[in-house]
């Protein structure tokens, strides 16, 4: 389902349970930093990101983020058929862009915990963007064995990142997720994101994941674009 809010502000939820928020708008309503910096996050990170793997269209607000860098190649993977004709129609149509009419994006209709194992192309960056993690649904997109597939899927220097919704869990999952990353990669760090949320970072480049220039890269015209 989809509800409007604030004017200009679109809330797609599964079975009751917010997935997604979208501004239609953003010079009224900003979108929720959640969305948007689990993008912004890694595409500054890294030093120069060309291929990109979206796991999860979520309400399109991530994938938006990344067509606004300079990327030759971006990839989203998503199994629910119904999300994307919704994306594709209602958000589409309430929003100044569209999302699949740029021709560096392809979009790949399969569960993506099953891509990250059949794929076998190398990214610069990969984000991981799983329903909040209670739901049975997200389960294993926060195991082992999903880690360590996202972990040989990137090139020399990639960074993988991955959005987790924390809120009334305590601190427990969030040290068995950091040790899980941990198994997978040499680097893992949690950045606050918004009120409840975290952006968990990995990467397995000798160059950890504060890289030089990072302050440059932060100021360039499009990052600073996308942050306003």
């Amino acid at each position: 389902t989809v509800w409007k809010t604030r004017s200009a502000q679109l809330q797609i939820r599964e079975g009751g349970i917010p997935k997604a928020i979208v501004s239609t708008d953003t010079r009224f309503c900003p979108q929720f930093s959640a969305d948007l910096m689990q993008a912004a996050l890694p595409l500054v990170l890294h030093e120069s990101p060309r291929r990109l793997l979206l796991l999860g269209l979520q309400g399109g607000v991530t994938l938006e983020t990344c067509t606004r860098f300079p990327l030759e190649e971006m990839t989203c993977v998503e199994s629910d058929a119904g999300l994307i004709r919704l994306v594709n129609g209602v958000v589409n149509s309430e929003t100044p862009y569209d999302l699949f009419n740029d021709d560096r994006v392809r979009l790949l209709p399969m569960d993506p915990a099953v891509a990250i194992v059949a794929d076998d192309n190398y990214y610069d960056v990969i984000i991981s963007s799983p329903d909040q993690p209670a739901l049975a649904q997200s389960a294993p997109y926060f195991t082992l064995e999903f880690y360590r597939h996202a972990a040989a899927r990137l090139a020399e220097g990639g960074i993988f990142c991955q959005r987790f919704q924390y809120v009334d869990f305590g601190p427990e999952p969030l040290r068995v997720i950091a040790k899980t990353m941990l198994s997978a990669f040499t680097t893992v760090t949690a950045v606050e994101t918004a009120s409840g949320e975290l952006a968990l970072l990995g990467t397995n480049s000798s160059r950890g994941l504060l890289r030089d220039g990072l302050i440059d890269r932060v100021q360039a015209p499009h990052v600073r674009d996308v942050l306003s």
